[in-house]
């Protein structure tokens, strides 16, 4: 899936601390509209996000295992890389295994 944000945009809202690890956010996104050749239109649109999100103190690792198989990833030198396994991904970009 893809999204086109066209210029200027702005993020204005808040995040407050609620409690252990537990945040409360009231988010506005306002943009112009683009269309996927990166035309921007005139027309303004505007997300509102609200809600509480919170974490674990450790989350879980998803496995080395995981397939990548049709997945493409894109560097920031615009070169599409892909990958078998999320653990071949990781090896190849530095990121060390847990201890």
């Amino acid at each position: 899936m893809s999204s086109y944000y066209g210029p200027p945009w702005t993020l204005e809202g808040s995040v407050t601390p609620t409690g252990k690890r537990e945040y409360a956010f009231d988010l506005a996104f306002s943009f112009r509209i683009a269309q996927p050749d990166g035309t921007v239109t005139a027309r303004e649109h505007r997300h509102r996000y609200t809600g509480r999100a919170s974490y674990p103190a450790k989350r879980p690792r998803i496995p080395d295992a995981t397939s990548l198989a049709g997945w493409k990833i894109e560097s920031p030198a615009g070169e599409a890389l892909s990958f078998k396994s999320l653990g071949e991904a990781r090896r190849a970009l530095g990121i060390a295994p847990p201890k």
